[in-house]
């Protein structure tokens, strides 16, 4: 029994070190120059989902999560002084995680620990599908045509490529 839990144990240390993984097949990558595809979940928190109209003439960061995730949960509080220094710009940030309502309140939770004021999908499954991702964290960013322009794993380079989206 006690090689059983180590082995339980050595492979969760494996998922951590490699980032949150995938919770299915790899899908097809987005290709860069995509449209930005309706967007889906089975609810919203911080508001309702964002409309086609909403987000005309306006870049569009997809953040792709989970509560569970260590290196989403660690990324959080860039995403969000990136999003606070791009306040005047017209940009808007949408969350999306497959997690469903089972896991809504450790959601919410991480939210609201991490600041988080933009829109949120929850149940987003076929969304973060049609969007190509497989694995979390990943970041995606759409210019203000709609099209994909960027995309990553990290915060990093994400100010820059949305600075970049502006310009298209």
């Amino acid at each position: 029994m006690p090689r059983v839990r180590l082995a339980h144990f050595l492979l969760l240390l494996v998922a951590i070190a490699v980032g949150c993984g995938r919770s299915e097949p790899p899908t097809v990558p987005l290709p860069l120059g995509s449209v930005l595809p309706p967007l889906s979940a089975q609810g919203w928190i911080n508001g309702p989902p964002p409309e086609a109209s909403d987000l005309r003439e306006r870049a569009v960061v997809i953040v792709a999560w989970a509560y569970w995730c260590a290196p989403c949960l660690q990324e959080m509080p860039q995403l969000v002084n990136i999003q606070q220094e791009l306040s005047e710009l017209p940009v808007q940030f949408i969350a999306l995680t497959a997690v469903e309502e089972d896991g809504l309140e450790e959601t919410r939770l991480q939210l609201v620990r991490h600041q988080v004021t933009w829109p949120n999908g929850y149940g987003a499954a076929s969304s973060l599908k049609q969007l190509g991702i497989s694995a979390i964290p990943a970041l995606m960013v759409f210019d203000r045509q709609g099209r994909l322009t960027w995309q990553g794993e990290y915060a990093q380079d994400l100010a820059e490529a949305i600075q970049a989206a502006m310009a298209e």
